[in-house]
């Protein structure tokens, strides 16, 4: 009885990382479409709505000079095409570790 809880507690574990992971990938495979969506369709506007106010403000800014909303420096990563094609880079292999880990939880082997 024991040995199926662990087995169970196991291989909910592996799936919730496969499921944080690809998640993350998605993220960033979103992120690098509609970035790209924007660079193609023109969209050469330095300036963005403030998610908080409403004001207009620059892309870069970190912080709205209206509200305060701090952006950070995230802002600027989040709009980088690079960024999102390292995000998924990184994540690729986690995922590969992970779902072959959890292919051996459950005893599967790939033929």
């Amino acid at each position: 009885m024991e040995d199926k809880v662990e087995f169970i507690i196991e291989a909910t574990m592996f799936g919730a990382i496969l499921i944080m992971i690809l998640t993350f990938m998605f993220a960033g495979f979103v992120g690098l479409v509609s970035n790209i969506k924007l660079k193609l369709r023109g969209n050469n506007s330095e300036m963005q709505e403030c998610n908080s106010c409403g004001h207009q403000i620059s892309r870069f800014s970190r912080t709205c000079p209206y509200c305060g909303r701090d952006y950070g420096s995230m802002n600027s990563v989040y709009n980088s095409i690079i960024g999102c094609i390292l995000l998924i880079i990184v994540m690729i292999p986690f995922a590969l570790i992970t779902g072959l880990a959890l292919l051996e939880t459950f005893d599967i082997t790939l033929e």
